[in-house]
């Protein structure tokens, strides 16, 4: 009896640029490893390729605006920094752009919902947008670390303070561990572990089926919660 038909890694680059039988072979292969290992290691790195090359693409054609206001997400003052930033910042800027929309797709993935084979969307097209999703935050991050180091004051450190240094990739569990140590719990954790993986409080709320303001509230109260304590 033979097993079920395994892509091979090689026919990859292919794959995820068509509509066919094969993105459904593809994409059983590794939703049945986990969303893990050499697969989609192999599907990751060469979406990552592709959108690299389309958001170098946006940026240098000027095109990069129009694409951010096609999806409701544009970026004020987005011309002058890029004219001042140089050739390496701006591929840093890709980069944490794509490393954000990777962390989304599989996200997605791993809860049963975001891209599917057999729809109207190549899978390489699909990691496109969510990448365009994404460019806003990971263009806030670019700009803070372009930005002089200074003493941080207290009332804006991050409702995540202290948290984001843990390497979640290696510790499966270990910021759920640590927000259960400091008594962060329930839908609080839910949002602080959202916020620290990129997405806006927009998304977070159209994902917990509440408001914007409702999340921002949550966070706050958990800021104030973690000043009384001393962990901020």
């Amino acid at each position: 009896m033979t097993g079920p038909v395994r892509i091979n890694v090689m026919r990859i680059p292919q794959i995820i640029n068509e509509k066919g039988g094969r993105e459904h072979t593809l994409w059983a292969q590794v939703r049945d490893e986990g969303f893990a290992g050499r697969t989609y290691e192999a599907v990751a790195t060469e979406l990552a390729k592709h959108s690299a090359k389309v958001l170098l693409g946006f940026i240098y054609s000027g095109h990069i605006h129009v694409v951010l206001q096609e999806v409701g997400r544009p970026v004020p003052g987005l011309t002058q920094t890029l004219h001042e930033m140089t050739r390496d910042e701006i591929e840093h800027l890709v980069g944490l752009t794509i490393t954000h929309a990777l962390r989304l797709f599989r996200r997605n993935a791993l809860e049963g919902y975001g891209w599917r084979p057999g729809g109207e969307t190549r899978m390489a097209t699909y990691f496109v947008n969510t990448c365009k999703l994404c460019f806003s935050n990971a263009y806030r991050e670019a700009v803070n670390h372009r930005r002089p180091k200074e003493e941080t004051p207290v009332d804006s450190i991050p409702d995540q303070a202290g948290i984001t240094t843990i390497d979640v990739g290696e510790r499966p569990g270990a910021l759920r561990e640590v927000m259960d140590e400091r008594g962060i719990r329930g839908v609080q954790a839910t949002i602080t572990e959202l916020t620290i993986e990129g997405y806006t409080q927009e998304e977070i709320a159209d994902k917990l089926g509440t408001t914007p303001r409702a999340v921002e509230g949550k966070l706050r109260r958990l800021r104030e919660k973690l000043r009384r304590r001393g962990d901020s």
